[in-house]
């Protein structure tokens, strides 16, 4: 396990006298998947092992199939679904559920960590039913004169005003500041914990800000939207450009930003910075257009990630686009309805859902009388700005599509 630096030291001076040529790593989140890399790049065969078939929470799927494929390029082995029924032989041999076994010369446990705040409940301090200590907005317990803040406690969202638990050094960094300054007597409230963290996956740097699409659903919410964009990192026509893979969730009807995320090889953290400035602001996605962004060819393009970002959300705002999510198609449309993929030539078959009609975005145009205009419409899942412009051709000819979101 590894939650302080004495237990890195260990781990480093096991490397060093052992040698070990494999290493298991229980547990698919960031601190699992960064060692993976650290292991990796020492010559170790890697694998991670996860419960469910889901990595690197927080990160939503749209995030997350694109660093499944990076660590499987990295030679990562990944078994997900896995679950562990037993780890004997001193750490050597794993069984799992389903009757397979390895034995590797390492085990890494990263799991997760739970609130230490055993000592705030034997005070008598109170805590919620998962351990986390509550505090006002100025991190004053339910205890007279005790104070607590980082990881341990639960505080308000900027972003909903509702309780949360603080999360991350960064915050707890500031959260120690601002309580310097209201013990020495400052007028200073704590206006509230956002969440913004990132993370370095071999090549790829994965960030995010706010409430994710699984967060919402845990909370039971379903009046938001979603975008997700691949636009290019900087100017496509300056050497070296490469997609962004970016993902903006935000109210319906309102447009409030409720969270984002993003992962790529340049500029990531940068545009979930961005992002960042414009929750605390309390913009929505009307305001994102708007937004002056420094403009250099080897930085950025002339519309950069956010703006292309809220022209789009505006668009599904205002019904230039319409969208539906998988779950929600009725199930007489996969039987009747059309479904239309979109895709160039050279490109795979993204999605769940098999096509009726296979028309390059390319060669829409030029034959939209291959559409039937007695059916519904649907445009099969596919990254970026493609389905956008493909429903903004049909409506211009008087076909209805509707987008599905996967």
């Amino acid at each position: 396990m590894l939650r302080s630096l004495t237990q890195a030291d260990k781990i480093k001076d096991y490397l060093d006298t052992n040698h070990p040529k494999s290493v298991i790593i229980v547990g698919a989140g960031t601190i699992g998947l960064e060692l993976a890399e650290t292991f990796k790049k020492i010559g170790m065969d890697v694998t991670i092992v996860e419960q469910s078939n889901h990595i690197a929470a927080p990160f939503d799927s749209e995030i997350t199939d694109v660093i499944k494929q990076h660590l499987t390029e990295q030679g990562v082995h990944l078994l997900l679904n896995q679950t562990i029924t037993s780890i004997t032989n001193h750490g050597h041999t794993v069984k799992y559920a389903d009757g397979s076994s390895h034995n590797p010369d390492m085990i890494f446990l990263g799991t997760g960590v739970q609130p230490n705040s055993e000592l705030a409940k034997q005070a008598g301090i109170q805590v919620t039913d998962d351990g986390h200590i509550t505090v006002n907005d100025r991190f004053a317990t339910s205890m007279p004169d005790i104070y607590a803040i980082g990881d341990v406690i639960q505080t308000t969202s900027l972003i909903d005003h509702e309780p949360i638990n603080s999360l991350l050094s960064s915050a707890a960094n500031r959260q120690g500041h601002l309580l310097a300054d209201i013990l020495n007597g400052e007028p200073f409230c704590y206006n509230g914990f956002i969440g913004v963290g990132a993370t370095k996956i071999f090549d790829l740097t994965a960030s995010f800000v706010g409430y994710t699409e699984q967060a919402l659903v845990q909370k039971g919410v379903t009046n938001y939207k979603t975008v997700f964009i691949t636009p290019y990192d900087h100017a496509y026509f300056y050497p070296n450009a490469e997609r962004v893979n970016f993902k903006l969730i935000f109210e319906d009807g309102t447009g409030k930003i409720l969270g984002g995320q993003a992962v790529g090889r340049r500029g990531i953290d940068k545009r979930i910075s961005q992002l960042s400035v414009a929750v605390t602001g309390n913009l929505s996605v009307y305001d994102l257009p708007a937004l002056e962004i420094p403009y250099s060819p080897p930085y950025s393009s002339t519309r950069d990630v956010l703006n292309i970002a809220g022209y789009v959300a505006i668009n599904q705002l205002t019904n230039k686009l319409h969208t539906i999510k998988i779950s929600d198609i009725p199930m007489e449309d996969y039987r009747n309805a059309i479904f239309l993929d979109i895709r160039e030539k050279d490109k795979k078959l993204t999605g769940t859902i098999n096509p009726t009609i296979h028309i390059p975005l390319s060669e829409l145009r030029d034959r939209l009388k291959e559409i039937p205009t007695n059916k519904k419409v649907y445009i099969t899942f596919r990254k970026g700005l493609g389905p956008y412009n493909a429903s903004r051709i049909l409506a211009g000819n008087g076909i209805n599509a509707t987008v599905i979101e996967e």
